[in-house]
């Protein structure tokens, strides 16, 4: 008998309990084992899923890119099937996998039993499945105001955006990929996803699916190149422009 483990945060301000209710109703329904964890904390689920507390064949992370990457790195050694119901502001992931976003679809496709593969990236030992930015990339989503995002969504990400311009260009980062020289840049964004910030196109030459990713390196310190980059974003020419 397949083995379910479904895994949310409860804080979250764009969670729909009822859609996760929904859910467990139809694989129950369909006879399958299925077990609920509410996280309690911010790095709970991996704490969670590190211990030996559970058991499944499957672990669905329910909410944003970010739960889901606390639960990929909850998985790290162990043997289960990554399932992803999106719920959260942004949801790149769900975008990249064309993943539906009704309880009966997200059920029809977990009991089907439909799998992709996925590369799985490390970057200072820490596992991440879309991206991982440097410089003003992190500084933009680290600073989000978390009161803006749960009621506003996306224009927490947009304001953090135009705040951060200004802190762009002071540091300049050291970095290389795999055994490879070392390199310098202001910014930088590691990436094996088409998309980025929900439906704007990042790169058009990499897939989750692929087992090599896309470095995006800003090596001009001018404000004024960050936001030539920004400004390219919603045409679609981000990966053209960009170093």
């Amino acid at each position: 008998m397949q083995r379910f483990l479904m895994i949310y945060n409860p804080a979250a301000g764009s969670l729909n309990k009822q859609v996760i209710d929904d859910v467990e109703r139809h694989l129950t329904s369909a006879g399958k084992t299925v077990q609920v964890y509410p996280t309690r904390a911010a790095g709970d689920a991996t704490d969670f899923l590190q211990s030996a507390q559970w058991q499944a064949d499957v672990v669905i992370a329910i909410g944003g890119d970010g739960s889901c990457n606390e639960v990929v790195n909850g998985l790290k050694g162990k043997n289960a099937v990554l399932a992803f119901i999106p719920q959260g502001t942004a949801n790149v992931l769900a975008k990249e996998l064309k993943l539906p976003n009704t309880a009966s679809k997200i059920s029809a496709m977990l009991l089907a039993e439909k799998t992709q593969p996925a590369f799985i990236m490390n970057f200072n030992e820490r596992r991440f499945l879309l991206m991982a930015g440097i410089g003003y990339d992190a500084n933009v989503v680290a600073n989000i105001h978390m009161g803006i995002k749960k009621r506003w969504g996306k224009l927490a990400y947009i304001l953090s955006i135009f705040q951060q311009i200004k802190n762009y260009g002071q540091t300049r980062y050291e970095y290389r990929v795999d055994d490879g020289p070392w390199q310098s840049a202001y910014s930088l964004i590691i990436s094996n996803s088409r998309f980025y910030g929900g439906a704007f196109i990042i790169s058009r030459t990499v897939t989750i699916s692929d087992n090599f990713f896309k470095v995006f390196s800003f090596e001009q310190a001018s404000r004024l190149s960050m936001i030539k980059y920004l400004l390219s974003l919603p045409l679609g020419l981000f990966e053209s422009t960009s170093g």
